[in-house]
């Protein structure tokens, strides 16, 4: 059965009006079988109950609101090819607008659970939100309201825009792979109270069964350490080609610090932990990592990453190539932990399940919240059941920033030999001071349709190995 898909999507127009109801053309190529969800973006101080037309469910996939920013979604399975509006009414008189997406070879089932996130937050960027579950092959939905009127700028980063009216953007993506899903890097041409919702919608067939497949680690940049500072800027590692995943790790203090997530990059993860009492801050620290699947042509030179205020913060970049150009790099899984009683022993279980098996990479990040360390090292990394091959630390030795709220980082990584396991995996790491540290494991898996013929065209690249 085919992957599910996007088949064509409509609006009610750029602006909004007020009403007590809005009719939704039917996107053309409405057809039996199909699913279609229609976004409502609502202002007013009222939250109105919508009485929904035939055939869709009344109980809304979503329906959020920040003060009188509203979202509401809907979901019909379509059982012939509807033509003309759907008519969506309430009582009470609401700002709205509202756009409709259809897709194919879906799951007749409304989504819920962890399969919807949503989330919301005010500025140019796009909030984040993170974490929709799909066990097969999924569609993504993303969607946007806004107070302020204004156009989005930039979709998420690997989601494609369908509809960008002045107060509602309505994106997809097709991953072609299950797991855990975020969205992250878009932004809006004005700053605004933003509502956001990410819909994981499952497909009809199961998902295909995958072979992993070897990555070869490309190399990292050195560590960074820009002082007290509201940005912070990290160079790319070399020779990287089209296909490269590169990932961006930030150790920040105080744990309140915001990173934006720049144009073309993904939110992996963020771990807090620590509580640093040295130097010029005390508290908390965290951990960011971020993606970038590397384009046509390669990427060099640097990349900057804006802090919401002031932070002391230390970051690097480390890249890894998949051997086969048939395979994708899968989600990530990461968790993290902390030591909040200071010691020369700064490493820590994951505080949950991450499934490895051969051919995976596990990646530590982590680092002291005061300025006493000088020296951190990554000595092991271990999960039941599992085999790991020699552990890099990487970029070599570990960097300090005591400029202002003290911290320190180093990281570092190893490839499973052998074993398939999902258990809570351990990173050994010392520090030649006792301190407290806060550290970040996650799981790099690039993966192919089991029996799928290889495709070397990867090889002709040059490998390097830092």
């Amino acid at each position: 059965m085919p992957d599910v898909g996007y088949v064509n999507s409509s609006n009610t127009g750029v602006g909004d009006a007020q009403g007590s109801s809005v009719d939704v053309p039917v996107p053309a190529g409405a057809a039996a079988g199909m699913d279609a969800y229609v976004a409502i973006e609502m202002w007013e101080t009222i939250n109105p109950t919508v009485t929904v037309p035939s055939g869709f469910v009344s109980t809304p996939v979503v329906d959020i609101s920040s003060g009188s920013q509203k979202l509401k979604i809907f979901r019909k399975r379509l059982t012939a090819a509807d033509t003309g509006n759907w008519t969506f009414s309430w009582t009470g008189t609401v700002w709205r607008q509202a756009s409709a997406v259809l897709i194919e070879n879906a799951q007749d089932s409304t989504p819920t659970g962890a399969q919807v996130v949503t989330t919301t937050g005010g500025g140019l960027k796009t909030p984040l939100v993170s974490g929709a579950v799909a066990t097969t092959e999924p569609f993504l939905l993303h969607f946007v309201a806004n107070e302020n009127s204004g156009n989005q700028n930039v979709p998420p980063t690997e989601f494609t825009e369908v509809q960008d009216q002045n107060y509602l953007a309505t994106n997809y993506r097709i991953p072609g792979i299950p797991g855990t899903f975020n969205a992250s890097g878009g932004s809006k041409s004005v700053s605004t109270v933003q509502v956001v919702a990410l819909i994981a919608i499952e497909a009809a067939q199961a998902a295909d069964a995958r072979d992993s497949v070897d990555l070869t680690f490309v190399g990292s940049s050195a560590w960074v350490a820009p002082s007290v500072a509201t940005s912070i800027v990290l160079n790319y590692p070399a020779s990287l080609v089209e296909g490269d995943r590169v990932y961006a790790e930030l150790h920040c203090k105080s744990n309140l610090t915001t990173v934006e997530t720049p144009d073309n990059w993904e939110f992996v993860a963020r771990r807090t932990g620590g509580s640093g009492s040295q130097g010029a801050g005390t508290g908390s620290t965290v951990i960011y990592v971020y993606r970038r699947n590397v384009p046509s042509g390669g990427l060099s030179g640097t990349q900057t990453f804006t802090i919401a205020g002031a932070s002391t913060l230390v970051g690097c970049m480390a890249a890894w190539r998949s051997t086969d150009a048939a395979a994708v790099f899968e989600q990530e899984v990461y968790h993290g932990w902390t030591v909040t009683v200071a010691s020369t022993t700064i490493g820590g279980a994951a505080g949950d399940l991450i499934p490895l098996a051969p051919k995976d990479v596990l990646r530590a990040v982590f680092g002291t919240a005061d300025d006493q360390s000088t020296t951190l090292t990554l000595t092991g990394l271990a999960s039941t059941g599992i085999t790991f091959g020699s552990v890099v630390q990487s970029p070599a030795g570990s960097v300090v920033n005591a400029l202002g709220n003290d911290i320190s980082a180093a990281a570092g990584h190893a490839v499973v030999t052998a074993g398939t396991a999902s258990n809570a995996p351990t990173a050994t790491a010392t520090s030649n001071s006792s301190e407290t540290a806060t550290g970040c494991l996650y799981r790099i898996r690039a993966s192919k349709v089991a029996g799928a013929a290889p495709n070397h065209s990867a090889d002709f690249f040059p490998l390097f190995a830092a």
